[in-house]
């Protein structure tokens, strides 16, 4: 890197980048959409336990899966356009670069916002259902 200078080296991983996309374009699809469902639901190289794994799991995938019911529901209300393009753009970069789980932390608190939005149409459904 020091060699090619900073430019260099991004033109150098950008051609990189482009002959392994043109390769293999699906396994290049499929990291992306693995790294998009980290993205929401975290992901957890290590188990240490059951019970971490858990509370893991409870921690950072349910208020994402909520966030993803709220903004289906914002966006059949025709409503929070402004919000849901903003979790749906946000990780885009990250999901096509790379992933790392304290990314999220930049919208987490809109990601907890829709989530509310996503358990209260959960609950209502469950009553209509119930009916």
């Amino acid at each position: 890197m020091t060699a090619l200078g900073e430019f260099g080296y991004f033109e150098t991983c950008k051609a990189d980048l482009g002959r392994w996309w043109q390769a293999d374009p699906m396994r290049f699809v499929t990291r992306s959409l693995d790294r998009l469902r980290w993205f929401v639901t975290g992901r957890y190289e290590v188990s240490m336990s059951m019970n971490r794994d858990t509370l893991k799991a409870l921690n950072y995938g349910v208020p994402g899966v909520l966030a993803f019911i709220g903004s289906v529901a914002l966006l059949v209300r025709r409503r929070g356009r402004v919000i849901v393009a903003t979790l749906a753009i946000f990780p885009l970069i990250y999901t096509v670069c790379t992933f790392v789980v304290r990314y999220r932390l930049a919208i987490e608190p809109l990601v907890v916002m829709v989530g509310v939005i996503g358990a209260v149409e959960s609950y209502r459904f469950c009553l209509r259902a119930g009916e």
